[in-house]
C-alpha cells in the first residue's frame, strides 16, 4: 500500500484489496472473504466510501448493496493482482454485475473451502485470457490440494443461456484437451466446474457435458454450494445425479 494512506488497518488493506481485485463484490461476500461478521464489514466498508477508495450502489435486481473500487483503490493495489479487464469503466452494465456476482461467489466459496481444509490458494484470473477468447471459462483458478497443483476452469450458469450454449461449451473443452490443454498448463489435474442457479438447469446441462469428455466436468449449484461448501457433498458428475465431493488427483 502507497505511504498517502498510513492509517489504514490491516483489515482495511484486505477488503480494498478484495474489491478491487474481484471489481464488483456484496457486505456479505466481503465478510465471508475476511472471516468477520456482515455487520463488521459493513462498518469498514462504509468508513472506506467515506475515504474515498470505494462506492456503493444498491442491486437492481435484489437491492443488496454492492461495493466497487475507485481509481484511488486500484491505484493502491499491485497491478499484476488486478484484472484489467474488469476496470476499464467505472459504469457497469447490469448484466456484468449479475455475473459477476455470481462468479464471486464461487471464489468465495473456494477461499472458504481451502481456507478450511488448510489448503493454498495461489491465484484466480478472471477471465483467464488466452482461454476466453477461445470461448472457455468465466474465471480460470490454480491452487494445492494435498500437494497437487490443480487447474480449475469455472463457469457459472445466470439460467439465461440456451442449452447449445453449454453443448458447444462441452465441445470446446473436448478439442482443447485433445489439443494438450493440459500440457500448456503444465497441469495434470485439470477441471472444469459449472455453477448453476436451479436444479433442473443443472441436469440439462449434465447431458450437454456428455457431449465432450465428462470425466473433465463437476456440477453443482449455488444453494449446494452454500450448503454443502467448496470441498463438500455438492457436486455431480455429468453421468449420474449422485452429490459427491470434489476430488482431485
Amino acid at each position: 500500500m502507497p505511504p498517502n494512506q498510513p492509517d489504514l488497518t490491516d483489515v482495511d488493506r484486505d477488503i480494498v484489496t478484495s474489491v478491487a481485485e474481484s471489481g464488483v463484490l456484496t457486505t456479505s461476500q466481503v465478510a465471508r472473504m475476511l472471516q468477520v461478521r456482515s455487520s463488521v464489514a459493513g462498518v469498514t466498508l462504509r468508513r472506506l466510501r467515506e475515504r474515498g477508495l470505494l462506492t456503493s450502489y444498491p442491486s437492481q435486481a435484489d437491492r443488496r448493496l454492492i461495493w466497487q473500487p475507485t481509481t484511488k483503490a486500484l491505484g493502491m493495489v499491485p497491478v499484476e493482482r488486478l484484472d484489467l479487464c474488469n476496470h476499464v469503466s467505472v459504469q457497469r452494465t447490469q448484466h456484468y454485475v449479475e455475473h459477476q456476482l455470481l462468479l464471486n461467489d464461487v471464489r468465495v466459496a473456494m477461499t472458504e473451502g481451502l481456507r478450511v481444509s488448510s489448503q493454498f490458494f495461489e491465484f484466480w484470473y478472471d477471465p483467464y485470457l488466452p482461454f476466453k477468447r477461445k470461448g472457455l471459462a468465466d474465471a480460470y483458478a490454480e491452487y494445492d490440494y494435498n500437494g497437487v497443483r490443480c487447474g480449475v476452469f469455472v463457469n457459472v450458469d445466470r439460467d439465461k443461456e440456451g442449452l447449445s450454449r453449454w453443448i458447444a461449451q462441452a465441445k470446446r473443452y473436448d478439442a482443447q484437451l485433445r489439443a494438450g490443454l493440459r500440457r500448456r498448463l503444465r497441469r495434470e489435474d485439470v477441471v472444469v466446474l459449472i455453477v448453476t442457479r436451479s436444479e433442473s438447469k443443472l441436469a440439462r446441462i449434465r447431458g450437454a457435458c456428455q457431449k465432450g469428455s465428462p470425466e473433465m466436468f463437476w456440477l453443482t449449484t449455488f444453494e449446494r454450494l452454500h450448503r454443502a461448501g467448496f470441498f463438500g457433498q455438492a457436486w455431480s458428475r455429468p453421468m449420474d445425479s449422485d452429490h459427491r465431493a470434489l476430488l482431485h488427483s
